[in-house]
């Protein structure tokens, strides 16, 4: 029961470090840093170009977090390297309302980055064989859960007689706790574990380690990992999930409100939606993936991985061809291309858990990169291409998704093998109990 539990405390943690950093993403639309709080219908003090600046410095601090994160997980461990990390983003959400300064938003960012590593580790280190694809599932709803808890607190925040600061102070607090928790509980190696009992931790360690045991590099291939050509193929694919997954984060509210003049309210609520129904649908990728033994493991990641990034193309197409006028056929659209994006969510993490093995934090690292690079220039490409939010201008943003959509599927499709490396199974001198 111990590993159920270090996944529920675990998918709560990601949650909350991917909620903070999406609280501004909502409160942009009601906010106002020197005056507080504004109604429903008043317009921010932001202008497009302070909000790309503060999105930008969110991801400046993603990017500089990535390489202390291999580092330090390399050197302490996951356990302690996603406490303090989160500990960070509760600390850094907590003075939001009191610090409107571009280190702050830095630290916003920086604490975020161990949510890649964290979801590439767990499922490794305490999944077992036939449960290792519904741990990345229902890790991977962090993505949804984080979505849900930030925009509806926000919505219902910004609307109250307490004002925006209020939802900061509530999850940069829940944060800090959760954390604690975390930190308590978890621990790098299942059988070391003061909470679980020997004979159920050896059960999961066995399952997650080689028969035989065996030492670990003391040193990452970093090079091996760098010339093989499937990680790449995930890295390429990686872009284009990345591409589609910010526009949901960063701008589905501010499409849902300006664009298909959804009010404030309605907004939070319909930005909520579609990943209460991805949560069900990630839960149904993971079964497919541990139980359909019909289809060998390569076809099963990447006919799902494909499908659902060909599935989020189809549907950005047809939100080009829809205005305010139809608002209600473009919602439900883009709803079910949030829920196909949250499904290929599984499929590239599962693929790089499989060709990366022990070292998938590195891959997933790298991945947290590209994502940070696209949130970096995302808000510029929105600035200049859309700068009235009208129907027009994000008809051809989506033009723009499509293409990479497209080619990054079809490079993954092609290039990709989804099984371990070879890198993953060499003969080495240390092991680092830190890394399963």
């Amino acid at each position: 029961m111990m590993r159920y539990l270090i996944l529920l405390i675990s998918t709560l943690c990601i949650s909350l470090l991917l909620a903070n950093l999406m609280l501004f993403h909502f409160t942009v639309i009601c906010s106002d840093p020197v005056g507080g709080s504004l109604m429903a219908n008043e317009t921010s003090t932001y202008n497009p170009t302070e909000e790309s600046w503060i999105f930008a410095f969110l991801a400046i601090g993603r990017i500089i977090g990535a390489l202390p994160t291999v580092i330090m997980i390399n050197k302490y461990g996951l356990k302690m390297t996603v406490t303090l990390f989160g500990i960070l983003s509760g600390l850094s959400t907590l003075l939001m309302p009191l610090i409107f300064r571009s280190f702050h938003w830095m630290l916003f960012g920086i604490g975020s980055t161990t949510v890649f590593a964290a979801e590439g580790t767990i499922p490794l280190t305490w999944g077992t064989s036939k449960e290792q694809g519904m741990f990345v599932s229902l890790l991977s709803c962090s993505y949804e859960i984080g979505p849900i808890m930030a925009n509806g607190a926000s919505g219902f925040f910004c609307t109250s007689s307490v004002g925006w600061p209020g939802v900061y102070y509530v999850f940069g607090t829940l944060s800090i706790v959760s954390f604690l928790v975390f930190g308590i509980i978890y621990s790098n190696n299942p059988r070391s574990n003061r909470f679980s009992q020997n004979k159920s931790s050896e059960a999961v360690y066995s399952v997650t380690q080689p028969d035989e045991p065996r030492k670990m590099e003391s040193t990452v291939p970093y090079m091996s990992i760098l010339s093989s050509v499937s990680v790449w193929g995930v890295w390429i694919n990686a872009l284009g999930d990345s591409i589609a997954y910010q526009m949901f984060i960063m701008y589905a509210p501010t499409y849902i409100n300006k664009v298909l003049g959804f009010e404030v309210v309605e907004t939070g609520i319909l930005a909520a939606l579609p990943f209460v129904l991805t949560i069900g649908a990630k839960s149904l990728g993971g079964f497919f993936l541990d139980r359909c033994a019909c289809l060998p493991q390569h076809v099963r990641i990447v006919t799902l991985t494909s499908a659902a990034q060909g599935a989020m193309t189809v549907g950005f197409f047809l939100l080009t061809l829809l205005s305010s006028e139809d608002r209600i056929l473009a919602q439900a659209i883009f709803i079910v291309t949030i829920v196909f994006s949250g499904l290929h969510c599984v499929g590239l993490f599962t693929a790089s858990q499989t060709i990366s093995q022990q070292h998938n934090h590195v891959s997933t690292s790298i991945i947290a990169v590209i994502s940070s690079i696209v949130s970096l220039v995302f808000p510029v490409v929105v600035g200049l291409l859309a700068p009235n939010n009208s129907a027009h201008e994000w008809a051809v943003i989506f033009y723009y998704m499509i293409g990479a959509l497209l080619v990054t599927n079809v490079v993954f499709v092609l290039v990709t093998t989804v099984k371990p490396a070879d890198w993953t199974n060499k003969e080495v001198a240390n092991q680092r109990s830190s890394i399963q």
